[in-house]
């Protein structure tokens, strides 16, 4: 027998597919939404991470290291460029007001 875990992460690697987008359906807080700059380039920097590295994002913010772990997208306090914070009991991404997709790509991986 297989245990689930082991499963999961065989389905994950064949398929190649780790679909965030349909875990943030409507979940921006902080006058966030799909077409704030910020919430883009955040999807460009996770659209460019490995499987293992959106599978630690997730853990990071919601706790859980495999879908499904639906999560929030809030803006974060402080300086622009810097790292986010997470909630995992809240599962909330603070997420700083990045610049570029490429200073994007750099914090979150």
């Amino acid at each position: 027998m297989i245990a689930r875990n082991h499963l999961d992460k065989a389905l994950l690697r064949k398929s190649k597919i780790f679909p965030f987008a349909d875990y943030l359906s409507g979940q921006y807080g902080d006058d966030l939404s799909e077409s704030s700059l910020c919430v883009q380039y955040m999807w460009t920097a996770i659209a460019q991470l490995t499987l293992e590295e959106r599978s630690r994002f997730l853990r990071f913010v919601t706790g859980r290291k495999r879908p499904p772990a639906p999560f929030t997208v809030s803006k974060a306090s402080g300086d622009l460029d810097c790292l986010p914070n997470a909630s995992t009991c809240g599962s909330t991404l603070f997420l700083p007001d990045y610049t570029t997709a490429a200073v994007a790509t750099e914090k979150l991986r």
